[in-house]
């Protein structure tokens, strides 16, 4: 497994970023929990923020060797990122009160499999925390099937969420949508760029899952102060 220079192109993801993007994405949670009402919504996005705030824990865990093995760590935070196409593309349905008759369940039944072979499973190899970003070692086939798993359910969701933001008749529904949009678009343009520039066996791809949550911090962001504000009730003071 090859290593990379810390004067890298992505050089901001480096441990104190990861341990501040955590802290941002819990106090996101918090005040999204405090300030607004709690509805199916909400609960969502909650889990869909604390699979964004694992992983940086997971990433840091693995770089400051935080009380488990790296190995440990890893295993959990591709655990909380195998929750994230699913949870998306829920969230999608659920802002735009459609229902999903296979699909979704298909999205959550596949990312509970995953979570399992990650946990109990053997895929994971070395893990290496390079000072711009965390490389992770999974074994072939299984990084490349797992990669098709994640990029089909977040292409659905963009597809979804286009879509019906498109058919919804709600102001508040069509604003949600957008900017759950732009926020997709945040987390998988570097995605695609790093795709482009690099083949699938270079380094930078086996650090794609830091690069990516990295970026979305701008998604969970948007989530906390333009998505849930138009789906979500104030509390009252």
């Amino acid at each position: 497994m090859s290593r990379i220079t810390k004067n890298g192109i992505f050089a901001c993801f480096s441990p104190p970023v990861m341990i501040a993007t955590f802290i941002v994405e819990v106090l996101l949670i918090a005040h999204m929990l405090i300030t607004r009402k709690i509805n199916k919504t909400v609960q969502i996005a909650a889990l869909l923020l604390t699979s964004l705030a694992i992983f940086q824990l997971a990433e840091y865990g693995v770089c400051e060797q935080l009380g488990l093995s790296g190995n440990t760590w890893a295993r959990i935070g591709f655990v909380a990122i195998t929750m994230l196409p699913p949870l998306g593309l829920h969230l999608v349905y659920n802002i735009s009160k459609t229902k999903s008759k296979a699909i979704l369940p298909l999205a959550y039944a596949l990312a509970s499999i995953w979570a399992g072979i990650f946990l109990f499973g053997g895929i994971m190899g070395g893990q290496v925390c390079d000072g711009n970003y965390v490389i992770f070692e999974i074994s072939n086939p299984a990084e490349i099937i797992y990669y098709v798993y994640y990029d089909f359910f977040v292409i659905v969701a963009l597809y979804k969420g286009f879509r019906l933001m498109h058919t919804v008749r709600l102001k508040r529904s069509k604003t949600a949508l957008k900017f759950l949009m732009i926020g997709y678009l945040a987390f998988i343009i570097p995605s695609v760029v790093v795709r482009l520039l690099f083949d699938f066996n270079d380094a930078k791809n086996s650090a794609l899952p830091s690069i990516l949550c990295g970026f979305a911090v701008i998604l969970a962001v948007l989530i906390s102060v333009k998505v849930i504000p138009n789906t979500a009730q104030k509390r009252k003071s």
